[in-house]
């Protein structure tokens, strides 16, 4: 086998008593869209930058990556340049747990 399972954080139970904790240790997810040379971009700390056709597309798809962090529990922060140069920070609602 390529790998070993056996010791994955995914092959041990999470009792929801701990998710604050685990929470408290997840690393958060910081993502901007800033023009670039000319180029609408999504950078995150991770991730290579990506271009984009337009503004509009470029905050569509740093706000789902930021939706998705946020569902999962990991804290998450994105920044947005106006069309005039102003960056500002973005709502970002972390969605409730349904227990």
């Amino acid at each position: 086998m390529p790998f070993d399972v056996s010791d994955s954080v995914l092959s041990a139970p999470i009792a929801l008593a701990d998710l604050p904790n685990r929470r408290a240790r997840i690393r958060p997810l910081n993502m901007g869209v800033f023009n670039y040379d000319g180029a609408w971009k999504v950078y995150g700390e991770f991730d290579r930058a990506t271009a984009y056709d337009s503004r509009d597309l470029a905050i569509s798809a740093a706000e789902a990556r930021v939706l998705e962090a946020a569902l999962m529990g990991r804290p998450a922060t994105l920044f947005i340049q106006d069309e005039d140069g102003e960056l500002r920070q973005a709502a970002v609602e972390r969605p409730a747990l349904n227990t």
